[in-house]
């Protein structure tokens, strides 16, 4: 199971679900918002993980903490984004990604947490949601 398969996966669920996408558009990404892209936006960071194994190599089942920030000129809106995050990611589902079909348990979120940088236009509310995802895949080599 690789990082870029998880990342593929995640974006595919987020994408598909019309809340989320009504709020932040296709500005959904990994790392870094780009310099002066527009808000709302909801990005996305890999904190840890755990790949457990076993003598005969790794488990089917990993881990994963994503950390999800979301960002708007707006508390409310930022809070909706952080809220919609949740409602994605949380609950069990299967997902295609990078060939492989992609099956996510039930996970869980901790509270949000609010933060606020300001800047030349007022300033950006940031709502930020770690959320742990336990997830497998079929047809991948590792």
């Amino acid at each position: 199971m690789s990082a870029a398969l998880l990342r593929q996966a995640v974006t595919a669920r987020l994408d598909a679900d019309p809340a989320v996408t009504a709020i932040a558009g296709d500005r959904v990404s990994w790392l870094v918002r780009g310099q002066g892209s527009k808000l709302p936006a909801l990005v996305l960071q890999t904190v840890s993980g755990d790949r457990p194994q076993t003598l005969d190599g790794f488990e089917g089942i990993a881990t994963a903490r994503v950390q999800a920030a979301a960002m708007s000129r707006d508390q409310l809106e930022a809070l909706a984004l952080a809220d919609g995050a949740i409602a994605v990611l949380v609950p069990e589902a299967e997902v295609e990604a990078g060939g492989a079909t992609v099956t996510f348990w039930r996970g869980s979120a901790e509270e949000p947490r609010d933060f606020f940088d300001e800047d030349t236009k007022g300033g950006i509310h940031r709502v930020v949601v770690d959320l742990i995802l336990r997830w497998s895949s079929r047809n991948d080599e590792s």
